[in-house]
Parts: C-alpha cells; structure tokens; sequence
C-alpha cells in the first residue's frame, strides 16, 4: 500500500531512480562487453527529463481520478485509500487520528426553492469554506450528495474539534450567500483497535445526534485513555 501510494503521489521520483539505474548498467555493459561507447551523463539526463514528464502526467491522471469533478475535493474513494493508510499509521505509532462527517442542512429545501443548478452552487461553495478552513495536512473530501468527510492526521479530538467548529461557523455566519443552510458535523476519535467499518459506523451515529438538532457539531464515541462523553456545540 505505501510503495503504491508513494508512486502515484511522487511518481518522478521512482521513475528517475529507474532510469538512472538503467543508464548505469548500460555503462556497466559497456565496459564489460565493449558495447559501442555512449555518454553515460547524457543518457541519465534524458532520463531524467522523460521520467519527470512522465511523472508529472501520472501524478494528473491519479489527481483526476480522486477528485471530485463537482466540489474539487478529494472523493470518496481517496477517502477510502487515505483511511486505511492513517489507521496502518495509528497501528505503527499510535498518534492520535479524527473522522468527521458534514451534512447540509436544508439541501431539499434549496433544490426544490432554487433548482438543482443552485443546489450545485451550494455544495462548491460549502467546499471552499472547508477547505479555507482545514489545515493543509487534512484530508477534505465529498462523501457523496450533500455530505463531505474529512481525516484528521495526528489530531486529537480537541484539534479536530476546533477545526469542525471554524467551518461550521464560517457558513452559519453568512447564511445569504448560502441560502439560510447550515451544517451538522459528527466527529470521533479514532482507537487503536477500530477498523474503517467501525469507524464509519460511530461517526454516522454522531452525525445523526447532530442532525436531530441542526448547526450542530457533536462527538461521538471517543477512544482516549480516559474516555470522553459527547459534546455539542
């Protein structure tokens, strides 16, 4: 899993590592064999420059692949991969690591008032907002429809909550420009034994207690040594 992630996140790197490994034993072959000489220097640096542009047009085709054609968010599917990847991290150091969900309050109400159009409107500019406000090691993604997730990477419930509240504030602040809607968010810790179902499960619950109220951010099940209880805020 790591070595594949790495390739599609830096995948010049591993292709100029393989070239200039090419590049030397042809070098190799040539002292040894008396193949017909070449520039060795030459020759790792065209290398080079095609495993750069070959990187680069991974690193795109990966991109496109994982984000969100509408919000310009990470997808579920990179959702997914990154999950899995943080609680391998969780297993190996124990650093803590915090799941939300974010539903849109009212998103019917908009569709059926404005139009799908706007509806579409919305959701990007509920996108921006938590991106302006997540940290740049957090990973926001469009869960799906009118919801989003974000992965908290070495966050504490306390840092995650922060965050969740800052974005959760910054749409109930200017309701005009989002059509009066609000956001309800659900946030767990994450424990060292949980697994991506269980996890799942918990921060939907939490979501859920969240939406009974609206403009809401609630905690749910928390994994710290000496628990935690719900907090609403």
């Amino acid at each position: 899993m790591f070595i594949r992630e790495f390739f599609y996140k830096k995948p010049e790197m591993i292709l100029i590592a393989a070239g200039a490994a090419g590049s030397f034993l042809l070098f190799i072959i040539q002292r040894a064999f008396g193949v017909p000489s070449f520039s060795w220097a030459a020759l790792t640096m065209l290398y080079i420059a095609l495993a750069i542009a070959a990187g680069m047009a991974i690193r795109s085709l990966y991109q496109r692949a994982h984000i969100d054609g509408l919000t310009a968010l990470w997808n579920r599917r990179y959702f997914e991969l990154r999950l899995t990847e943080e609680l391998q991290r969780l297993k190996r150091t124990n650093s803590p690591l915090c799941i939300a969900l974010i539903d849109t309050d009212s998103f019917k109400d908009v569709n059926d008032a404005y139009g799908h159009v706007t509806g579409d409107t919305l959701l990007c500019k509920i996108a921006i907002a938590i991106r302006r406000n997540t940290r740049q090691f957090d990973i926001p993604c469009r869960w799906g429809g009118d919801e989003f997730a974000i992965i908290f990477p070495e966050t504490n419930i306390a840092g995650a909550l922060a965050v969740a509240e800052r974005i959760r504030t910054s749409v109930d602040s200017r309701k005009t420009c989002f059509y009066s809607t609000t956001l309800s968010i659900g946030i767990v810790q994450v424990g060292e034994k949980d697994d991506a179902a269980s996890i799942l499960h918990e921060v939907d619950k939490a979501l859920y207690k969240a939406k009974e109220l609206r403009n809401t951010v609630y905690i749910g099940t928390c994994h710290s040594p000496g628990g935690c209880v719900p907090v609403i805020m």
